[in-house]
């Protein structure tokens, strides 16, 4: 079994979390992020993951500024001032990809806030691997899954996952408690190698209420969404992936993944204030016939303080 937990770290942390393409009611949320504003991001993660019963856990922190820059037919969402995430680190590749989106520093989307591509390829691949370094490195087996996961497709699928659910899945919501809207979409994956995965979910306001503090005669709302790509489809990508790693490769036995966020954002702009994350994961490996378990949870924190607002 030697890798199979790392490689597990991996697996487990690059599916993405949401798409979006479902059928949303008339008359509900629109993106208006204003030219000009920027935020200050505090940014706290904690995880555990448990190994045939071996339990490791993590708590981690970071901050960074976002700016929001219109230029002609697109907006530029930028993260500087990002510092290294301090605290006691996850293992090797542990900790979902919200502790490498962080790293990207430049998102493109459209006026109305659907995602275009991603800026900074190569300064968001060395801090991954610095990231990486400081908990102990990459064998030459997980040098190639990190080589999926950091490629240039690889970085842009994570930062559009990222931009979902932190904007472009709400887009269309009825601010309404009593609507839900189901909806099913498929995800490619190059960040695993290739292949697509067919994500299914709901979502749905919670409450409105006033925004924080220091916005607080703005108004905000709470919404919910719940997540899960279909364990078939996943199988059949981590197979794929896993296929070139000779005759001792792992065989993937189980897989199981479900995924919630709670995001408090402005309903006139769209602008979040806070998001939570929480995922938890199960997966199986066998190599060499020996069976191991890999259960992980992560739960995640952003808050945005927004200034300079037009």
């Amino acid at each position: 079994m030697k890798g199979s937990c790392r490689i597990s770290c991996i697996l487990l942390a690059a599916l993405p979390t949401a798409g979006v393409g479902f059928a949303a009611e008339p008359a509900a949320l629109r993106f208006a992020w204003p030219d000009g504003a920027t935020a200050a991001v505090h940014v706290t993660t904690e995880g555990r993951r448990n190994t045939n019963g071996g339990e490791i856990d993590w708590a981690i922190s970071c901050d960074y500024r976002m700016g929001v820059q219109r230029a002609g037919d697109r907006i530029v969402v930028a993260r500087t001032n990002l510092t290294e995430w301090a605290g006691k680190l996850p293992p090797t590749l542990s900790g979902g990809a919200e502790r490498f989106a962080v790293m990207i520093p430049t998102l493109v989307v459209s006026p109305t806030g659907e995602f275009g591509g991603i800026a900074g390829h190569a300064e968001a691949r060395s801090r991954m691997r610095k990231s990486i370094e400081k908990t102990g490195g990459l064998d030459p087996a997980l040098t190639v899954l990190f080589d999926n996961f950091s490629s240039d497709a690889g970085m842009t699928a994570m930062a559009a996952d990222d931009w979902s659910v932190l904007n472009e899945v709400w887009i269309d919501t009825v601010l309404d408690p009593d609507a839900r809207s189901d909806f099913s979409s498929r995800a490619e994956v190059p960040q695993l190698g290739g292949g697509t995965i067919e994500i299914l979910g709901h979502l749905r306001t919670v409450s409105e209420s006033a925004c924080p503090p220091p916005a607080s005669e703005r108004r905000c709302a709470r919404l919910h969404l719940e997540s899960a790509p279909n364990p078939g489809h996943v199988k059949q990508v981590l197979d794929s992936l896993l296929a070139g790693a000779g005759s001792d490769k792992p065989l993937v036995t189980a897989f199981e993944q479900q995924r919630s966020a709670d995001i408090l954002l402005e309903t006139a702009t769209m602008l979040p204030q806070e998001l939570r994350l929480r995922k938890s994961s199960t997966l199986g490996l066998k190599t060499e016939g020996k069976g191991e378990i890999t259960t992980e949870t992560t739960k995640t924190t952003y808050v945005f303080t927004w200034s300079d607002r037009p």
